[in-house]
């Protein structure tokens, strides 16, 4: 896998991301490696880590650009006070030496003192020394303290987020081994302590036992600020130089190449970003500062879109969709052309619902229709073998039946009923295709709500919610399409191993609710008693059916509501009949319900 770029720069784009989760992971081999060679000689064993984005050499100023792991152990871990004075102009005061204990502990002693004189409301009397020095380091300042995290990924983080040029660092402190074996290193329990005194107690006083000439201190602060909540701050100090190669510490390189990468998995994996390791008031505007390019705007247009369509934000969603299909379209892969296509038509039809003067229902359905369009190329002979993954073909099935749902959705809600009938009939083609089966898995079900009965009956019920919409102009519709309809939902119907008794009851009533319509009202006896012996001898048939297990919830919502608005020019008993019809099978869809959970095993 080969890291993505674009004109010599890094791109922010799903390729990245999964080259990036890859070095995380393989990074984390790398500790495992480290660590699993001490772990064995403690009952509770403690590391610390420590990231540093670039090598600084303690001897060269300069640094080493490509540095060995034995050059880094060779060298120092140093407080940011230590680098400071080491920058100390002397040509000023040549007869002072700025580097001596006497000085290092007065600077501190001064800059405690100064920060509680101007800021007597954040540091205030009762704060101990560690904890206002603490909070000085976090917000850049320069003190005693070494900056470690119990956290690798923050570690991770800090190695990787400068310096993209240069390869970063990883330190993995063995702490009980430098407490146990070295006895160089303290915990710090009582943190009243003054700076003075706590330093003090890093001089060794005798060597006896010791190869190592002086002692440090450790220290996880009680008090904390955001920011040393977040990056599981530990604080490491003491008066002499932290040789690495003298203390139980192992070393693991970032490549500056791998670098981006990983801040983008781990952003995306591990809300480990400079927002969230710096998460106060400073940090977030030195996160948004100037000099910073804004990086999501290196992401794509279309991951962008994703992002505001699961956040809500449909009308930004459109637009990066748009930009993408204008940008990107000759390049983008067939799944990504899916994708998109479906995400265009998801805002539109999320858009149109919040707002209904927008009409936005027509394309809504043209991409959804793009998507089905993408996918029937896809499973047409010559390309079907190609998807070799059983969860590719199942994920291109179910990505033309939520398409194909998407335009039922919207043609229902807009009362196109004639244009849904036509959809149908494009559905059944496919269905009976064996598009949307998986043909080298037969035991992987079909959608159980896409059926070639499930549509033939659904045509029925379109051609009634049409009839009742355009009442007044009955007469344009010639009786015999609703026997045509029947007779192929029951051809279908009887090929099954067995007749589902809800589906013959859902034929008969949509047939009745046409013949009710369009028949003229003397013959309502008739109606009545042919509605009354279909659900006798469906119900005297009830115990011998088989559990249904498929569709049992059919909604009645739209056709009630079509009843209720239906005008009969002053007639009522079309109407009372048709309501009645319909309270029964809604009565009787219950029922069976019920019963068919009863039977089901798995229930």
């Amino acid at each position: 896998m080969e890291m993505t770029k674009e004109n010599g720069k890094f791109v922010m784009n799903h390729e990245n991301l999964l080259y990036g989760i890859e070095y995380v992971i393989s990074f984390m081999n790398e500790v495992k490696t480290v660590t699993s060679k001490r772990l064995k000689y403690y009952k509770y064993p403690q590391f610390i880590f420590r990231g540093i984005s670039k090598f600084y050499s303690y001897q060269s100023k300069t640094g080493i650009d490509k540095p060995s792991i034995d050059e880094v152990k060779a060298d120092t871990i140093r407080s940011g006070l230590s680098v400071r004075l080491d920058s100390y102009d002397e040509s000023n005061k040549p007869d002072t030496k700025p580097y001596i204990r006497a000085n290092y502990v007065n600077i501190l002693r001064d800059m405690i003192k100064t920060a509680k004189r101007h800021f007597p409301d954040k540091y205030q009397e009762e704060m101990s020394d560690l904890d206002i020095l603490a909070d000085i380091q976090h917000n850049g300042g320069a003190t005693c303290l070494v900056d470690f995290s119990k956290n690798v990924l923050t570690a991770l983080w800090f190695a990787c987020n400068t310096d993209t040029n240069a390869d970063g660092f990883v330190y993995c402190y063995d702490v009980m081994h430098d407490i146990i074996v070295n006895d160089c290193l303290s915990n710090i329990k009582d943190e009243s302590q003054s700076i003075e005194s706590l330093l003090a107690q890093t001089y060794r006083e005798t060597n006896i036992c010791s190869d190592v000439d002086t002692r440090f201190c450790i220290w996880e602060p009680s008090s904390r600020n955001n920011r040393i909540i977040r990056q599981d701050s530990v604080f490491v100090f003491g008066m002499e130089k932290f040789i690495v190669k003298d203390h139980g510490i192992d070393i693991i390189r970032i490549d500056a190449d791998k670098k981006e990468c990983i801040l983008l998995a781990m952003e995306a994996f591990f809300n480990v970003s400079e927002d969230t390791i710096f998460n106060d008031s400073i940090g977030f505007a030195h996160a948004n500062r100037k000099t910073i390019p804004y990086r999501k705007l290196e992401i794509s247009a279309y991951t962008r879109g994703f992002d505001d369509m699961i956040n809500g934000n449909y009308e930004a969603a459109l637009e990066f969709f748009k930009l993408y299909e204008s940008e990107c379209r000759k390049k983008a892969t067939m799944e990504e052309l899916i994708e998109m296509h479906f995400s265009l038509a998801v805002c539109y039809k999320h858009i149109k619902r919040a707002n209904k003067t927008i009409t936005y229902e027509e394309n809504a359905i043209i991409e959804y229709s793009q998507v089905i369009k993408l996918i029937r190329k896809i499973f047409s002979n010559k390309c079907y073998e190609k998807i070799a993954l059983k969860q590719d073909r199942d994920y291109y099935i179910r990505k033309c039946t939520r398409a194909y749902n998407g335009i039922f959705d919207m043609l229902y809600e807009t009362k196109q009923y004639e244009k849904a009938i036509c959809k149908c009939d494009e559905l059944i083609c496919d269905i009976e295709s064996g598009m949307l089966e998986n043909k080298s898995d037969k035991t992987l079900p079909m959608n159980k709500e896409l059926s070639p009965i499930y549509c033939k009956i659904t045509k029925m019920e379109l051609l009634d919610l049409q009839l009742m919409k355009d009442y007044k102009n009955m007469k344009n519709y010639a009786k015999e399409k609703i026997m045509t309809y029947r007779e192929d939902a029951f051809k279908v119907l009887k090929g099954e191993k067995q007749e589902k008794y809800f589906d013959k009851l859902l034929i008969e009533y949509y047939t009745l609710v046409y013949q009710v319509l369009v028949a003229p009202e003397e013959e309502k006896d008739k109606f009545k008693k042919d509605f009354s012996r279909l659900i006798i001898n469906m119900k005297n048939s009830f115990e011998e059916a088989e559990p249904y297990n498929s569709y049992i919830l059919w909604n009645f919502a739209d056709i009630k509501e079509a009843i209720k608005k239906l005008d009969l020019g002053g007639s009522s008993f079309k109407k009372e009949l048709l309501s009645s019809a319909t309270a029964q099978i809604i009565a009787f869809r219950d029922e069976f319900e019920v019963q068919s959970l009863r039977n089901l095993q798995d229930y």
